[in-house]
């Protein structure tokens, strides 16, 4: 199933979202540094939306 979350005025959820990919970043050895502040400045100053949208699926051991 498609599914779509517009996050718009969560901003702490927003906020976690960023931690989890600067985790994710940090790991793989990138700089993606001035992306990351520029998504926390727009945060803090409440001009941040956030798109997720990925394929949903469900596995069921039998």
């Amino acid at each position: 199933m498609n599914s779509k979350w517009d996050v718009v005025k969560n901003y702490q959820f927003q906020k976690y979202f960023l931690y989890f990919c600067k985790k994710v970043i940090v790991k793989n050895k990138v700089d993606y540094s001035s992306w990351l502040q520029f998504r926390y400045n727009c945060i803090k100053e409440k001009n941040s939306r956030l798109i997720l949208q990925n394929t949903d699926f469900l596995a069921i051991k039998k």
